[in-house]
């Protein structure tokens, strides 16, 4: 694998705001605010409001206004904080141990008393989870709060975010194994991810769950809190999905530390398990003054290695029998014959190895202005065997590796200028750095086996496959208190630059039919992509630098003492500067020109509004809703995929006969057709075809409509709060790809669907997508919209705050949702095949792949002194919920536009459709006996099955927690012995949990 330098001519642009993770600022800081009155209930003014952090000193004053209110913002996340109310020094009151949330104003009121001298000492503790975060005016949108005593003792099994993003009744972990996250069913590629107001997704939107890592992009030993929001009409935030915030822990004025390490190990696990064998976590945290009461500073480091990742002993074609040992070790003797490299089968030294550093500086400059740096470094080195399946072996060489490097800082100011006007700036910068390929370059070889296929060499989507991204945002925001409108403006900039290097094919693909054919050379195809003449590799990379400014103005209004309406706008303008190339002949061929580019013609207004009402009943209950425009950047490789692949930067050809082109092992010399060069290669010739991803030229960003409407109240027991909440959210413009060069549709098949061979009766390549342009290849699409699509959330839930040593909290959630597409991948093809449709580019909304409709979870935690001062904590987390939907289809194309997603027709018995060929009678019984046992499948006999109406079974999956407080070396430290046991259900019976 060889680097290129990024700093190439820019062939394409400014794709605007599609490229890293939202413009919009992510809140990192806590507030309070409150009413002051006398004892006629008349509002205080000119009282004085001290708000201490009791652990570093940090003060901030403020006084109230004529009406009598108060707000700071900005303050530290957590507590203790001690917050003092005073009038001319005649009268005071003073609240204790109340604990903020992250992104949440706390509402602390104080009744001086008209007349009083005496000081009123009253404790209140806002925990931050149940209470505060739900019942208040500041609560108007849909989330969930998580403070830092229940991440320290909630379940951990895989120290990462999907973790914490579970105990939201609405989001759901779709894939265990990467820690894929999904809410109400939207595309897990659409949340927005922030640690200190730095970007945590992934920056190009390469991985399927999200982020840039397969673990967690920085040590959760290091946060302080999470704030998780599905709806926020904040209008400065901005996301088709979740909004998944965190804050990391700061210094105090004492010292203060850990060190620890994490285990889990396969022979822990009931079965035969093939995912890892061991995988342990080191690190160390320290906190503690530079100054005291001014300047503390925060510093962790954590390294984890994940040994046999991805198995020693592969699930592969040897281990089901569908390959032998003796065609494996025939395949390596025959490749070392050619000349391929490193050719062997067996367990690789597979090691992942993941480093995360982080680095915080806390300043209270003085009594009105803070500011925070943070630097976090994340490295990972990861192996990744690719097409391994039950009826495919890879060797060795076929293995790729992934090195991530990402360095983060971020710099935030937050200032109170007058006791009415405050600001919040916020500069952060981030680079990340990916190379992926295999140790030696080598051409892909994939050889047909009665059993399967046997991959030797390096798998053909990284023969040169190199990422490169800089990112700069900077974030703004004003607020002027006054009286009971709270007015904030700001702006949100972003700066992108990115460089990716695909090259797919670059090394040569070859195809043989046999074993035997593979030690003759005889190949059946042959696929090689080279750049065109006046270009280098590097020449065929996106090379993108894009901006994006989005001001925002919106009102908090408080409509006497029960009534809270926000409303806002924000505009997301973009400014872009080139094209892809343009492709000779595309908009002849297809109508349109490829060369759109998106600018400030795409901009965007955002409107939106909310409330909270506060209900006069006995018991404290409020109504809260909203309805606004949100929009998100999809992954930007989406965006790339018309300047990679755009008929101009590169050629390529498929051979079928080899004296044209004979096998060759050397990577960087690949055969061209006998009088072929780069040159005299254009789309249209013999052989050579153009692959070309365009974009329409009417294509907007992702954009939704989200509604919701809740009412919560206290309950008469154990201070229960109870729940529910409706959540929608309703495509405006959802990502649509359409393959453009299928061909055309020459009749229907007796099921009802087109098809498109040019005669039936024949399966082969050359009598399918009929009448498709010349030149151009099938793989050819465009990205569009579509206003289809639609999700709704409806949960019940009760929850009890941490209190006298237990918490927890109970749900429900049903979920309908539904998509054009489940856009699962990064390639513009490879989006748009792997969705199931009757007919090709069918814009029809059908189940969203990703739906979980219901859901129970169950989060509950104790803790107890039993020796001493020496906490024991057990706590437990359920989630029992349906399956993922998943399609019925054909084994084969039977339509003929060359794409194997067909959704399968369910015949009668003795249906006259449908021909069994050389069946048996006894097959063909079995057949009809299978469909008979699944109740989707007879239930729907007579028709094509509907795209994602079955779903996998029921799962029920239980995570226990259990720690214990030990003396440590002195009387200061403690240690703390944790066993984390995941799916423990499963170790109790083999049928329960996830098996």
């Amino acid at each position: 694998m060889r680097r290129f330098n990024r700093t190439r001519k820019i062939l394409a642009t400014c794709i605007l705001l599609a490229m890293a993770g939202q413009a919009a600022a992510q809140q990192t800081s806590s507030g309070v605010s409150g009413l002051v009155v006398d004892a006629g209930s008349a509002p205080v003014q000119g009282a004085e409001v001290i708000i201490t952090h009791v652990e570093s000193g940090t003060v901030r004053r403020t006084t109230t206004d004529a009406s009598g209110r108060y707000v700071a913002r900005g303050l530290r996340v957590g507590g203790p904080y001690t917050i003092t109310v005073n009038r001319n020094g005649a009268s005071t009151e003073v609240r204790d141990d109340v604990y903020l949330d992250l992104s949440a104003v706390a509402t602390i009121d104080a009744d001086l008393g008209a007349g009083s001298t005496g000081t009123n000492i009253e404790e209140v503790v806002v925990t931050g989870q149940a209470g505060a975060s739900i019942l208040g005016s500041d609560n108007k949108g849909v989330g969930t709060a998580i403070s830092g005593r229940q991440l320290a003792l909630m379940p951990m099994g895989n120290r990462s975010l999907d973790d914490v993003a579970r105990l939201d009744p609405r989001i759901t972990v779709t894939d265990q194994a990467s820690g894929a996250i999904s809410v109400a069913g939207v595309n897990n590629r659409y949340n927005d991810i922030s640690v200190d107001g730095m970007f945590q997704g992934d920056p190009f939107g390469l991985n399927s769950n999200g982020m840039p890592y397969t673990g967690s992009p920085i040590s959760v030993d290091t946060i302080e809190a999470y704030n998780i929001k599905v709806s926020d009409f904040d209008v400065a935030t901005d996301t088709v999905g979740a909004t998944i915030n965190a804050v990391t822990k700061s210094g105090s004025n004492e010292f203060h530390g850990s060190v620890y390490q994490a285990l889990k190990d396969s022979s822990w696990v009931r079965g035969d398990y093939g995912l890892f064998d061991q995988d342990k976590t080191l690190g160390v945290t320290v906190g503690g003054p530079i100054l005291e009461d001014q300047l503390f500073f925060f510093a962790s480091y954590e390294e984890q290695e994940v040994s046999d990742f991805g198995g020693a002993t592969p699930a592969d074609g040897v281990a089901s029998g569908a390959i032998s040992m003796n065609e494996v070790t025939e395949a390596i003797r025959i490749a070392d014959e050619s000349g391929l490299q490193d050719n062997a089968y067996g367990a690789l030294d597979s090691v992942l190895e993941n480093k995360r550093y982080l680095a915080k500086i806390d300043w209270n400059i003085n009594d009105k202005h803070r500011a925070s740096l943070t630097y976090q470094q994340t490295e990972e080195a990861r192996p990744q065997p690719y097409d391994l399946r039950d009826n495919s072996v890879i060797l060795t060489n076929h293995w790729y590796h992934t090195d991530n490097v990402t360095k983060n800082t971020s710099l935030q100011l937050f200032s109170d200028w007058t006791s009415s006007f405050s600001t919040e700036a916020k500069l952060s910068t981030q680079t990340f750095d990916q190379i992926n390929g295999a140790k030696v370059d080598n051409p892909e070889v994939i050889i047909n086996v009665p059993g399967g296929q046997i991959f030797v060499g390096e798998d053909d989507n990284r023969h040169e496959n190199q990422i490169n991204t800089d990112r700069t945002t900077f974030n703004f925001a004003g607020i002027y208190y006054a009286g009971n409108h709270t007015i904030k403006g700001g702006v949100d900039y972003l700066r992108h630059e990115a460089f990716n290097l695909y090259g797919k094919t670059l090394h040569g693909e070859y195809t043989f039919d046999s074993l035997e054919d593979f030690a003759s050379g005889n190949y059946d195809r042959y696929v090689i992509r080279r750049p065109a003449a006046g270009y280098t590799e590097s020449d065929t990379a996106a090379a993108l630098v894009y901006s994006q400014i989005s001001p925002f103005l919106q009102d908090t209004w408080q409509v006497g003492d029960t009534l809270s309406v926000i409303y806002g706008i924000r505009m997301n303008i973009p400014k872009a500067k080139s094209a892809p190339e343009v492709a000779p002949g595309f908009q002849q061929a297809f109508g349109f020109p490829n060369n759109y580019k998106l600018g400030s013609d795409n901009k965007v207004i955002l409107p939106r509004i909310a409330f909270n009402y506060q209900l006069d009943t006995e018991r404290y209950s409020q109504l809260r809703g909203g309805i606004g425009a949100f929009q998100s950047i999809p992954p930007f490789v989406w965006l790339a995929n018309p300047y990679q692949n755009n008929g101009v930067t590169a050629v390529r050809f498929q051979v079928t006969d080899p004296s044209l082109a004979p096998f060759s092992p050397d990577p960087y010399n690949q055969p061209l057709p006998g009088g072929a060069s780069p040159g005299n290669l254009v789309c249209g010739e013999e052989d050579v075809t153009c692959q070309v991803d365009s974009i329409d030229p009417d294509f907007k960003l992702p954009t939704v409509w989200k509604i919701s409407l809740g009412y919560d109240t206290e309950l008469p027991w154990w201070d229960l709060i109870g729940t529910v909440e409706w959540q929608s959210i309703r495509a405006r413009d959802a990502v649509f790809y359409q393959a453009i060069n299928l061909g055309q549709a020459q009749g229907q098949l007796a099921d009802g669907r087109d098809y498109y061979y040019c005669a039936l009766g024949s399966l082969s390549s050359s009598n399918k997508n009929c009448n498709r342009q010349a030149g151009f290849s099938n793989n050819s699409t465009m990205l569009g919209n579509t206003d289809e699509g639609l999700s709704n959330a409806l949960t019940f839930s009760v929850n009890r705050p941490m209190s006298n040593g237990w918490y927890a909290n109970l749900s429900y959630t049903y979920t309908d949702a539904e998509e054009v597409a489940s856009d699962g991948s990064s390639q513009a093809f490879s989006s748009y095949q792997y969705v199931s449709r009757v007919n090709p580019n069918q814009e029809i909304a059908t189940t969203a792949g990703r739906l979980i409709e219901n859901s129970v979870k169950l989060s509950v935690g104790w803790e107890r002194a039993f020796f001493g001062d020496y906490m024991t904590s057990i706590t437990a987390f359920y989630n029992g919920h349906d399956g993922l939907p998943y399609t019925w289809t054909f084994n084969g194309d039977p339509n003929g536009d060359g794409i194997f997603q067909d959704p399968v027709y369910i015949p009668l018995v003795n249906d006259p459709n449908v021909s069994y060929g050389d069946a048996t009678q006894q097959q063909i019984d079995a057949f009809h006996a299978f469909v008979d046992g699944n109740s989707y499948l007879s239930g729907r006999r007579g028709r094509i099955a509907a795209r994602n109406e079955d779903s996998y079974p029921w799962v029920n999956q239980v995570d226990l927690g259990i720690q214990q407080e030990l003396p440590g070396f002195s009387r200061e430290h403690r240690a703390v012995l944790r066993l984390d046991i995941y799916n423990f259900l499963n170790m109790l019976n083999d049928d329960w949990g996830i098996t």
